[in-house]
Order: C-alpha cells, then sequence, then structure tokens
C-alpha cells in the first residue's frame, strides 16, 4: 500500500540507501531479498484443479474475496453508475487491451460498478475475451446488457438509479431495469433498436424531447455541444 503513495522507478529503489531515495520504513519491515523471494513463490491456487479456458483461474480466489469485500464495505446509496476502466499492463498478456481513448492505451480492461456518492467500487469484470465471466439476463441484451445484469444482480428491485454511457444504454435495457424497480439514466445511440425519430439538426439552445409513459428521449444542443 505504501509502495503505491511512494512512487519509485524500479522495485529495488525501495530498498535503496542512496540519499536521495532512501525511505527507511521498507528496510525497518522486511529485507529486499525477503521481499522478492515472496513476490517470486506468492501463489494462490492449486494447479492440479486448473479449469480449462479460465484465464483469471490463479488469482479468482483473490477476487472473489476482493469482490465480497467493496460489497460489505459500506451501506450503498441510491445511485449507481457502470463504466469502463483501463489498468496499465505492459508485460505479455493474451488478453491485454488497445484503448486508443484511455490515458494508458495498454492495459487489462475492467468493468466497475461504482457509488455515485462516494466514486466507491462495489463490483467489478475483468475483460478477458470470450472467456469473461457475464451472466447473460432473462431477455438477449447483447454483451452491454449481459455487463449490466451481471454487475447489479443484488442491487435490482431496491428503486437504486444506474447511470450509464451509449455503450449500455437503450431501450431494452431500459424497459429491463424498469420491471426491475430501478431506474436508468444516460446517453444513447440515436441508431439504438426502438429509438425515436428526433431532428438531426437543432439550433443552439432548441431542445426536443419524446416520452412514453415510462420514458423520456431528450435531445438538445447548447453552447458546449456547438464545440465538441
Amino acid at each position: 500500500m505504501l509502495m503505491a503513495r511512494n512512487k519509485k522507478l524500479g522495485l529495488r529503489e525501495y530498498w535503496s540507501t542512496d540519499s536521495l531515495l532512501y525511505t527507511p520504513i521498507f528496510g525497518q519491515i522486511m529485507s529486499r531479498n525477503r521481499f522478492q523471494i515472496l513476490l517470486r513463490y506468492l501463489h494462490f491456487t492449486n494447479n492440479d484443479h486448473q479449469v480449462a479456458g479460465d484465464r483469471l483461474y490463479k488469482i479468482q480466489m483473490v477476487l472473489t474475496e476482493v469482490k465480497k469485500n467493496f460489497r460489505d464495505a459500506m451501506v450503498k446509496f441510491q445511485n449507481l453508475v457502470i463504466d469502463e476502466s483501463l489498468l496499465l499492463w505492459k508485460g505479455r498478456l493474451s488478453f491485454k487491451q488497445f484503448i486508443r481513448t484511455k490515458r494508458h492505451r495498454f492495459g487489462i480492461k475492467f468493468f466497475i460498478l461504482y457509488d455515485v456518492e462516494t466514486d466507491f467500487i462495489l463490483d467489478f469484470i475483468i475483460y478477458t475475451g470470450k472467456t469473461t465471466d457475464i451472466k447473460a439476463c432473462d431477455i438477449n441484451l447483447g454483451q452491454s446488457g449481459a455487463i449490466v445484469c451481471t454487475l447489479l444482480e443484488g442491487y435490482l428491485k431496491k428503486g437504486r438509479t444506474l447511470f450509464t454511457d451509449n455503450w449500455y444504454t437503450s431501450l431494452l435495457l431500459s424497459t429491463y431495469l424498469h420491471k426491475n424497480k430501478t431506474n436508468s439514466c444516460g446517453t444513447v445511440r440515436k441508431t439504438r433498436r426502438g429509438m425515436p425519430g428526433l431532428k438531426n439538426k437543432l439550433k443552439v439552445g432548441e431542445t426536443q424531447s419524446l416520452h412514453t409513459t415510462k420514458m423520456l428521449a431528450i435531445r438538445c444542443l447548447d453552447m458546449v455541444g456547438l464545440f465538441r
């Protein structure tokens, strides 16, 4: 935990005696050689029981415990949000992702459920390609909908509100959540199936909306949107 706060360029530097790098707490707790030996042999599972195709098998026990601790650590507020995150990873990895718009661009992709009020992580899914551990919904909502169903398991039918971006948001998903007593709000692609026909062009400050008894679609153009 302290290494994450006290950044150095290499692992050996935490035990350096150089006056410019010296941080005595690390050597007081454990010698460098002992730390490296423990790190080298750190292991969480029995290889004889490995599940074929499970790319996270060797750390699955740790992930399960971490997720449980996240869920139990706080009383959740009403508003939740699902978003993607990219954890920097420079080593070799079969499911390493490249996302041009992210800060690090290369790394491990996460789908994360947050509490809006506190930014606290409630649950997460590590993307491993076709073997990603997601559960199908009652209806076919595609991969993005399945991710929502997986992360919201245990949070439905409690009157919460979920915020999403346009990769997740759809009329089918909003209908599914509403039936499970969960509100939803988010940007949406106009090409999504079932979307109403809104104007293609709006004047600055103009707003258009269409609604049913359960849903509201709004399109507007403000000064910020004009310069995007």
